[in-house]
């Protein structure tokens, strides 16, 4: 895809695609080659963005669970009023 959206918008699309809820962890992984260098691209504010997104209706959590290294692992799916939101994207990632 040509044009490099918001990494906020794009973790938006992202989710669009997916049928199940998607980690953090595996927002990172998909999305590191396009935004990988960037400052905001780091585990702690990738987190921040996903509260933000909540709050903002655009994701709910899907499923919530504690890892091996007793991590709260947070599944997100994106939201009714967030795929409403998908109308504003660029026609490349329709």
């Amino acid at each position: 895809m040509a044009v490099l959206l918001p990494l906020r918008f794009r973790i938006l699309h992202l989710m669009s695609t997916k049928e199940a809820g998607v980690t953090s962890a595996e927002i990172m992984q998909e999305l590191g080659s396009d935004y990988g260098k960037e400052k905001q691209f780091k585990k702690k504010a990738m987190e921040g963005h996903l509260i933000s997104m909540r709050a903002l209706g655009l994701i709910e959590v899907e499923t919530v669970s504690i890892d091996e290294k007793d991590e709260l692992i947070t599944s997100y799916k994106i939201s009714e009023f967030g795929t409403g939101r998908l109308k504003f994207l660029p026609q490349a990632y329709k």
